[in-house]
């Protein structure tokens, strides 16, 4: 009998980089977004606020990756659309930073939410997976949820666009020059009910989403618990459940 031996192909460097790119990815995710939020603050004063730009749009990058590889390979439409809002919105966000005005603002932050909003579902669909739960996934929870802050912040940016009063702010922050990082701290501290109350809604319009982010943020610390515990057991104990019926 003849012996036929078979080799692997080499990986190329193309494969190795994809492969360490995606190895952990949400938990590489969840680490970008930390040191984000903590350096933005630094560098959201440098002129035009392109270092804090690119910052952002590294991140949305790195989700339009892993989305477009994983969730939307026999999804060509959604695939052309997470594209276009992903490279609209980058293009909007850098003439907003270069040339400031009211419609460039919506517009990006319009483009910004689509794009969240699908990276969401995209995120939360593979969290909720049937199978084993591994570190990654929990991550992608994480994840999750700090996008959806995000998004949140994005919509309160549009509503402060059309109505510079809707929100009352502390006495040290002017309110000709509010940076966008004042959006994403005040989303944070509803979503999670802190509410320090240096940042206020000033209108019912406003008031109304920062109530639904805040029943967003509980419900959903509230749903994830019991879906991955409910995906553990079934995981583990239904072997067991075989076995004493």
């Amino acid at each position: 009998m003849t012996v036929v031996e078979t080799h692997k192909p080499a990986r190329t460097m193309m494969q190795r980089l994809k492969h360490h790119l995606y190895s952990h990815f949400y938990i590489k995710m969840t680490v970008v977004m930390l040191v984000s939020i903590l350096i933005f603050p630094a560098i959201h004063k440098i002129h035009a606020g392109v270092a804090a730009i690119v910052m952002v749009d590294v991140v949305m990058m790195m989700m339009t990756m892993q989305m477009v590889t994983f969730a939307s390979r026999q999804r060509q439409l959604r695939r052309l659309m997470l594209i276009f809002c992903g490279v609209g919105a980058i293009i909007f966000d850098i003439y907003t930073a270069l040339q400031p005005n009211e419609f460039s603002i919506i517009l990006s932050s319009a483009f910004f939410c689509v794009f969240y909003a699908y990276a969401i579902y995209s995120m939360l669909r593979y969290v909720l997976l049937p199978g084993r739960i591994t570190l990654d996934r929990l991550f992608a929870s994480l994840t999750a949820y700090m996008t959806m802050a995000l998004f949140w912040a994005l919509i309160y940016r549009i509503l402060f666009v059309f109505d510079p009063t809707s929100f009352r702010f502390d006495s040290s922050i002017q309110r000709s020059e509010v940076p966008f990082f004042d959006f994403i701290y005040f989303s944070y501290a509803t979503i999670t009910t802190t509410g320090y109350g240096d940042i206020v809604p000033n209108t019912h319009q406003v008031q109304s989403f920062a109530i639904v982010e805040q029943m967003v943020g509980v419900l959903y610390v509230a749903i994830l618990v019991a879906r991955l515990t409910n995906l553990y057991t079934t995981a583990n104990e239904g072997p067991l459940d075989e076995t004493r019926a």
